[in-house]
Formats: structure tokens, sequence, C-alpha cells
């Protein structure tokens, strides 16, 4: 017995899932596509997911639990004056909102501070930065090779296993 139209799934078999979707066109007035725009647009939409992601890992380190400078500290003795000068230097003892403003503010000027080692942050990323590049561009291969191996097989082999 067949269903009748507009009950349940069966109704729906043929519909596209995209129908009725309009989605955020990148034309000018003309109705040409523009890069500018799309550009503008993608850099625009960067800026609230960089300071969301950056607050939600620094609420996270932040709401970790136990003190940071008895964790730095380790199995020494502290007097109570040397925790007090490290909570200020670090400004561990305000709130998470300022101490999140004060972050970004030197981010955002490119200095990143000192681990709690003491060593400064940016020379630590120019150590790395060489490795890092190294191993960026050994992947960048590596996917120029398989993604073009597997397209040239996918095309070859059209509605094959490589295909799907």
């Amino acid at each position: 017995m067949p269903l009748p139209a507009g009950c349940g799934f069966a109704a729906n078999v043929h519909r596209s899932p995209y129908e009725g979707y309009v989605p955020a066109t990148d034309r000018d007035a003309e109705g040409r596509w523009s890069l500018g725009r799309y550009m503008i647009r993608r850099t625009l939409q960067f800026i609230p997911v960089f300071f969301g992601a950056t607050f939600l890992i620094f609420a996270m380190v932040f709401a970790l639990p136990g003190d940071p400078i008895r964790a730095l500290a380790g199995e020494r003795p502290q007097s109570e004056g040397v925790r007090d000068a490290l909570r200020e230097e670090y400004n561990l003892d305000d709130p998470l909102i300022v101490q999140y403003g004060k972050y970004i503010g030197g981010v955002l000027q490119g200095d990143f501070g000192t681990d709690f080692r003491g060593r400064d942050v940016n020379d630590i990323m120019k150590d790395r930065i060489p490795r890092t590049a190294r191993l960026a561009l050994l992947a960048f291969g590596f996917e120029i090779v398989l993604g073009l191996s597997a397209g040239v097989l996918a095309g070859l082999r059209q509605k094959g296993f490589a295909d799907s």
C-alpha cells in the first residue's frame, strides 16, 4: 500500500537536500563572480574564528586544576614573596578576561612572551620553523603524488572503486 503524499520519508525520496537553500553569493551587480568579495568575506570570517579559538584554548588552560606557580617550582620550596612576584609577572592575579586581553595584545604585536623556563617564545619558534617547513613540504609532496595518482586512477576507471 503506497503512503499518502506528504507523510514521512517516502514522500521526500526524490527531493534534493539542498532544495530551497540559497547560498550567499559573491557576485557583483552584473552577476559575475567577484574574487575580491569572496576574499574579503573569507578574511572577515577568520576574525571571529581566531578570537573564539584562542579564547577557548586560553579558558581551558585557565581552568586546569592546580597552581601553575607551584608546578613551576616542582619539589623545591618557595617563599610566599617569590610566589607573589611570579603571579604578578605572569598576571595570574588578574581575572580571566584581563589575562586574555593582555595575551592577545601581545600576540597582535608579535610578542608571544616567555615560557615558564624563561625562554622567549619567539626564539623557540625561530628554532623550530626550519624543521616545521621541511615537514610541511614533505607532506605537500606526498599529497601531490597521492592526489594526482588517485585522480588519474579515478579518471581511468570511471564508476569504479577509486571514483566513488
